[in-house]
């Protein structure tokens, strides 16, 4: 599962063994809305919060508070922070983030 932060939306992209499993959109107020979301999908999809990963990007000051509770659920989650050809980039447009996420993802 691959979560990114935006201003006041998240997308969530879940893939496994090369399969598209689920794709949407959310709108979020707080750090509280993020962790219903993300576990309301691992119901869905019969998400393995011991063996599956959980990824999620967007600006570090959104995304920390919300992963530091997520870890206590989901033993595999990390911060990624984007990266395209082995450059870092700014995280303050939102679209480069989401292009950056769909190419790294491969979707």
């Amino acid at each position: 599962m691959h979560v990114v932060l935006n201003r006041h939306t998240m997308d969530v992209f879940c893939v496994g063994q090369g399969d598209l499993l689920f794709v949407n959109s959310y709108s979020y107020d707080n750090a509280n809305d993020i962790i219903y979301y993300i576990m309301y999908i691992c119901k869905q999809i019969n998400f393995n919060q011991l063996d599956d990963f959980l990824t999620i990007s967007g600006k570090k000051s959104v995304c920390m508070p919300a992963l530091s509770v997520i870890k206590k659920y989901i033993r595999q989650s990390e911060f990624l922070q984007p990266q395209l050809y082995g450059c870092r980039t700014a995280l303050d447009d939102e679209m480069t983030l989401e292009i950056i996420t769909l190419i790294e993802c491969g979707v």
